[in-house]
């Protein structure tokens, strides 16, 4: 039997817990001894005893707990005599009112599924669903989780409310569906979970998976990836870049004193590399451009011409170019200047300037000078704006601010980039500088027939007499007969 002496009481080792198979070999917490080797333990109340595991209130071997196996063993344990059962651990000739004595036990044969209204009679379950017995009869119940949804009463529990989004914790309970995503039931508790290369990235379920992971450059492949380039692309969950070789920014058809508006600017670039990366922003007519990577930029920038008459050659803007190192992610504002009007007593052409989006120049066109007669005001190449022609002429601007009017006659001076130029003796509108918007001026009888260019541009006087251009400095006014300056860049910034 496998009986050893261990501190003087005769152990079975083989089931003997404290000693399980030698003296001393104690089974850890938890653990029963069954053939002389460590198990787990018994469950549910139950006991280890001799090897098995029993019930102590109804095994009639071993009842109240293990019965004596060997002589002189304290074991509490009592087994019942022929004819006992053991009823709550207790021993006892029949079974308590309400209890029938089946296979050695008292049970309830009213609530009993293996021994229901008698003996033996043991209530069938089905696929989800268990057997019960119920004041003596069968019946069949959904197990924990499962439910009977069928119109027709039949006891079928096919449909697992813990799991089901069309009866997630109970019959007809519909899961909501939302945008781009699948309900879900979890434990008999309704959500969602989004489709395929979708994302719920604003954590607000009742929109549904909002994001499109293939192609949201804030969300790309997975919420909060955003595509750190300047023209942010996320194609089909990779970060990207539209590589930019070459653009060339126009006045999209805009003529006169003021520049182009968002809609010229949407068709005129239709189909070029500069299609919907431009904007305007709040100084109408300037344009907002991103740099899309990091690179060194070769940016040219040509002047406006200024106005003439009778066919005759305008004054040239200046044109220049140079190569700028950007990161990608600046803004750039970008004007391109506007021709001055052709008629007696025109106007200065437009400069065309480009810029940080905190007004840093990078690069300025000077616009060109009003012809009159015989004198052609081309642009100059130095930083300060020419002084007009004929007598009397306004002195033409320094350090990036505006030319000067005419002092006896109408017109005014050509914006700058800094400031503005000063108004002529008879009210002929000055250019605006480039931080102020950089519209032309509008002529002295205060109409836009002869206004200055988009640029900074000045208006005509009367007689003949010419606005100065814009530019980085802009254009002093003509006097009689005389034409007007024109602007200027900023020469330590560009190479020519």
């Amino acid at each position: 039997m496998g009986s050893e002496s261990c501190d003087g009481v005769c152990v079975v080792t083989q089931s003997r817990s404290e000693h399980c198979g030698a003296c001393g070999q104690t089974c850890g917490v938890g653990e029963r001894c069954e053939s002389g080797v460590c198990l787990s333990a018994c469950q549910g109340g139950t006991l280890e005893c001799g090897g098995s595991c029993i019930d102590p209130l109804r095994d009639v071997g071993n009842c109240g707990g293990c019965d004596t196996v060997c002589p002189g063993a304290t074991e509490p344990g009592v087994a019942c005599g022929d004819g006992e059962l053991c009823v709550a651990g207790v021993c006892q000739a029949s079974c308590q009112l309400g209890f029938t004595e089946c296979d050695g036990r008292c049970v309830d044969t009213t609530i009993d599924p293996n021994n229901c209204e008698s003996c033996g009679v043991t209530c069938p379950g089905a696929t989800n669903a268990l057997g019960f017995c119920s004041a003596g009869v069968c019946g069949v119940g959904c197990a924990d989780g499962y439910a009977d949804c069928s119109p027709d009463g039949s006891p079928d529990c096919d449909v697992h409310v813990d799991a089901d989004p069309t009866h997630c914790g109970a019959c007809d309970n519909l899961c909501p569906t939302y945008a781009n995503a699948a309900p879900t039931c979890d434990l008999g508790t309704c959500g969602s979970v989004c489709l395929a290369d979708r994302g719920d990235c604003d954590n607000d379920p009742t929109n549904g998976c909002e994001a499109d992971l293939l192609s949201d450059a804030l969300n790309c492949a997975g919420c909060g990836i955003v595509c750190d380039v300047a023209t942010p692309t996320c194609v089909v969950g990779v970060c990207t870049f539209i590589p930019f070789n070459t653009g060339t920014f126009t006045t999209a058809g805009a003529v006169g004193r003021f520049g182009p508006t968002q809609a010229m600017l949407d068709a005129a670039y239709v189909g070029t590399e500069l299609e919907g990366e431009v904007t305007i922003g709040a100084q109408p007519g300037i344009q907002l451009w991103t740099i899309p990577a990091t690179a060194t930029y070769r940016i040219e920038a040509w002047g406006a011409r200024g106005g003439t008459q009778g066919g005759q050659p305008s004054g040239l803007g200046a044109r220049l170019q140079g190569d700028f190192a950007l990161s990608a992610g600046t803004t750039l504002k970008l004007l391109v200047g506007q021709p001055g009007a052709d008629m007696s007593g025109g106007s200065g052409g437009g400069g065309s300037f480009v810029a940080l989006a905190d007004n840093t120049p990078l690069i300025v066109a000077g616009g060109g000078g009003y012809f009159y007669v015989s004198a052609i005001s081309d642009a100059s190449l130095s930083t300060s704006g020419k002084t007009g022609d004929g007598s009397n002429p306004g002195a033409g601007g320094v350090n990036g601010n505006g030319g000067n009017g005419a002092v006896s006659t109408g017109p005014g001076g050509g914006g700058g980039f800094y400031s503005n130029g000063t108004w002529g003796t008879y009210n002929g509108e000055p250019g605006f500088a480039f931080v102020n918007g950089g519209n032309g001026g509008h002529d002295e009888s205060n109409g836009d027939t002869v206004a200055g260019g988009f640029g900074g541009g000045a208006g005509a006087g009367a007689g003949g007499h010419g606005g100065g251009a814009g530019g980085y400095s802009g254009g002093g006014a003509s006097g009689n007969g005389g034409t007007g300056g024109s602007g200027q860049r900023p020469a330590s910034r560009m190479t020519s």
